[in-house]
């Protein structure tokens, strides 16, 4: 029998990780977030700098296929970390809302007229009523903006595979 040879390709969770890294950056950071005036510049952007990481780092090719499913990997895993971190900030952004708003019910509440009572009590069971991003939104959320981001993502990885292929051939002395 011979011997089988199987090619296997590197780990990509770095290269992963590089391209959801540079979505954050590039949604979070002021000035940076400039690159975003362009249409989904700052995400295809980032698929296209994983696959570059990745191939520079490996010196291993990347068929197109393979490097649109890195950079649709790095896109989804950037869209979840923006929207844990939007999720983060909405809660906190809510609780110091809700918290000032019962201060001024509390304040008001004391005095107003004796014949406004019932909607003060109507009121108060509004705003003491709990609310806010149930977990099924949520990972729907999730699942869309990877839908939307992954393949914007993959589109900049597939680019960076198509650029450098271009070079390789460029480059290539004929005889």
């Amino acid at each position: 029998m011979g011997e089988e040879t199987t090619v296997r390709n590197p780990g990509q969770t770095p290269a992963v990780l590089v391209g959801a890294t540079l979505i954050a950056l590039t949604s979070f950071v002021p000035y940076l977030n400039l690159i975003n005036v362009f249409p989904f510049a700052g995400i295809i952007l980032s698929g296209a700098v994983a696959a570059w990481f990745y191939i520079i780092r490996h010196q291993v090719p990347l068929s197109y296929r393979q490097a649109f499913l890195l950079g649709a990997k790095s896109g989804f895993l950037g869209g979840s970390f923006i929207l844990f971190v939007v999720y983060l900030m909405l809660e906190q952004a809510r609780n110091l809302s809700v918290d000032q708003f019962r201060k001024l019910l509390t304040d008001w509440g004391g005095r107003m007229p004796s014949d406004s009572a019932d909607m003060y009590q109507q009121i108060m069971m509004i705003v003491n009523a709990p609310f806010g991003i149930k977990l099924v939104s949520f990972l729907v959320s999730m699942v869309l903006i990877g839908l939307i981001l992954g393949p914007l993502a993959g589109i900049g990885a597939r680019l960076t595979v198509y650029i450098l292929k271009k070079q390789a051939q460029r480059n290539t002395p004929t005889p």
